[in-house]
C-alpha cells in the first residue's frame, strides 16, 4: 500500500514538472545536387573549373535545434538553445564546429533577454526579407552571428518591436577592441513588415570599424508578397574574399505561393564606391514543391554578374582566385543550378 501512495506521490511530481517544463528537439535535413559553372583554369594550384557536387540546402541549412522552456511563474520563464549545423553529404559539422547557436535567457512581460551566441539583429534583417537564399553572395556578410553576446528583445507594442546587442570583445585591457553592437526597429502588422538594423564591428586593436546599416520592408498583396532592401556598408566589410571599405546593397524580391508551390525572385546590385568599382548584380530564382508539411522538393538558379575584377561567387562554388591567379585567367564561379530535397521534424 505504501508503494502505491509512493509510486502516485511520484507520478504526481513528475505531472507537475512537465507541465512547468519542456524540452523540445526539431531540426531540418537538406541536401541536393549542384552544378556550378563559369570559372576558368588559370593556374596549376587553382582547381576551381565547373563542378558538379552533392551540397547542403543554402535557402535553410541543415541543423539539429535543441530548445527548452521553464515556467518560474508570474509570468515569467527561463529558456534556452542549442542549434548545431551538419552538411548531409559528409557528416561534417558547419562552422567548423561551431554552434549557429547557444544561448540561455529569460522572458517575461518586460522582454526577453538572452545570453552567449546569437544571429546578429541585422542578419535577422537581412535573412527576414530575403525570399530566394542566397543574398550573402553580394551583400554584406559581417554580422551573422555575435560571440559573448547580451540581447534584448522588447514586447510588441502597436505592431513595433526592437531588439539591441551587445558583443563583449573580451581583449584584456581595451573594452572597444573586437567589440560588436547590433540592434533593429521593426513593424510588423497586417501586410506590412519592415525592420530597420545596424551593426558596428570594432577591430582587435579597438581602433577600425566596419558599420553596416539596412532597411528592409514587404508588402503582402495577397498572392504576392514583394520585398526591398537597402544596406550601406563602411570599413573593412567582408564579402567572401572581399574587404569592401565603401559599399551599397540592394534588393528587389518577390514571393508568391499558390497551392503546394512556392515561385521567388531576388535581384541584387552590389555598387562598390571605392576606386576599384568592381560592381556585380545577382539574379536568383527559387521554386519549391512540397510533398507534405514537412518534406519540399527545390531548385534554385543563380546568376552573378561581376565586372571590373569583382570576384562574387554562388553559394556552392568553390573559394574564388586569388588576385595572383586571376591575372592568370582564373574566374570565379558565377552560375550554379541545385536541385534537393529538405525535410523538417
Amino acid at each position: 500500500m505504501n508503494k502505491s501512495y509512493l509510486a502516485a506521490f511520484a507520478f504526481a511530481l513528475a505531472g507537475t514538472a512537465s507541465a512547468q517544463s519542456s524540452v523540445t528537439i526539431s531540426g531540418i535535413i537538406g541536401v541536393g545536387i549542384s552544378s556550378t559553372s563559369g570559372a576558368q583554369q588559370g593556374a596549376s594550384n587553382y582547381a576551381a573549373g565547373n563542378q558538379v557536387k552533392m551540397a547542403q540546402d543554402s535557402k535553410v541549412p541543415t541543423r539539429l535545434v535543441f530548445r527548452g522552456t521553464e515556467d518560474l511563474g508570474d509570468g515569467m520563464s527561463a529558456l534556452f538553445l542549442l542549434d548545431k549545423g551538419f552538411n548531409v553529404d559528409d557528416g561534417t559539422e558547419t562552422l567548423g564546429g561551431l554552434y549557429r547557436e547557444s544561448y540561455v535567457g529569460l522572458k517575461g512581460n518586460w522582454g526577453t533577454a538572452t545570453f552567449g551566441r546569437q544571429f546578429h539583429p541585422l542578419f535577422n534583417v537581412r535573412d527576414d526579407y530575403d525570399p530566394t537564399a542566397d543574398s550573402s553572395n553580394l551583400m554584406a556578410t559581417a554580422g551573422f552571428r555575435m560571440n559573448n553576446s547580451v540581447m534584448y528583445r522588447t514586447p510588441t507594442a502597436g505592431g513595433f518591436f526592437a531588439k539591441m546587442a551587445y558583443g563583449f570583445g573580451e581583449v584584456p585591457g581595451d573594452m572597444a577592441a573586437s567589440r560588436a553592437i547590433g540592434a533593429y526597429v521593426a513593424y510588423e502588422e497586417g501586410p506590412i513588415s519592415a525592420k530597420l538594423g545596424y551593426n558596428e564591428l570594432k577591430d582587435a586593436l579597438g581602433q577600425g570599424s566596419q558599420k553596416n546599416t539596412l532597411a528592409a520592408g514587404s508588402y503582402n498583396f495577397g498572392p504576392v508578397t514583394g520585398f526591398l532592401a537597402y544596406g550601406i556598408n563602411k570599413g573593412a566589410v567582408t564579402n567572401g574574399v572581399y574587404s569592401v571599405a565603401d559599399s551599397t546593397d540592394t534588393l528587389f524580391g518577390i514571393r508568391v505561393p499558390f497551392g503546394v508551390h512556392t515561385v521567388a525572385a531576388t535581384y541584387i546590385i552590389k555598387n562598390d564606391k571605392t576606386a576599384s568599382d568592381a560592381d556585380a548584380t545577382q539574379i536568383q530564382l527559387y521554386y519549391a514543391y512540397a510533398l507534405s508539411k514537412r518534406t519540399v522538393l527545390y531548385s534554385i538558379a543563380t546568376l552573378i554578374h561581376n565586372s571590373n575584377n569583382a570576384m562574387y561567387t554562388t553559394a556552392h562554388a568553390s573559394a574564388a582566385p586569388t588576385a595572383a591567379q586571376y591575372a592568370l585567367g582564373a574566374r570565379p564561379a558565377d552560375r550554379e543550378f541545385s536541385v534537393g530535397i529538405r525535410h523538417s521534424f
